[in-house]
């Protein structure tokens, strides 16, 4: 520890060695893949055992869940999709029509729908 330090940089250094120590010894050890594996697979099954309450709780509390975050990104995306054929459309009718023949072979524009 050098003297030319900020304090609160020894400090740091003197509580990281006290805890990171003790946490490498626990990660080294031949349990704690077991330990890590067995915490994965008990949130995975308790996440679909309380996933559908949690959900109920939420919208009671008028909060989105996750599945609503969701639906809400794929309607977005559809949205988005949308307004890029709009655009599209819009850029063709903007578009000056060539003279000639080739105006009676245009195909017709499908109708739009009301909403």
């Amino acid at each position: 520890m050098s003297a030319g330090q900020p304090r609160w940089r020894r400090t740091f250094d003197t509580a990281e060695r006290a805890i990171g120590r003790p946490l490498e010894n626990v990660v080294a050890s031949p349990r704690y893949l077991d330990v890590a594996l067995f915490g994965r697979r008990a949130r995975a099954v308790a996440g679909s055992v309380i996933g559908a309450p949690m959900t109920t709780v939420l919208h009671l509390l008028s909060l989105p869940a996750r599945s609503d975050i969701r639906k809400l990104g794929r309607q977005i995306a559809m949205l988005t999709n949308e307004v890029r054929e709009l655009a599209a459309d819009v850029d063709e009718l903007r578009r000056p029509m060539p003279k000639g023949p080739a105006n009676a072979t245009r195909p017709a524009r499908k109708p739009v729908p009301d909403a």
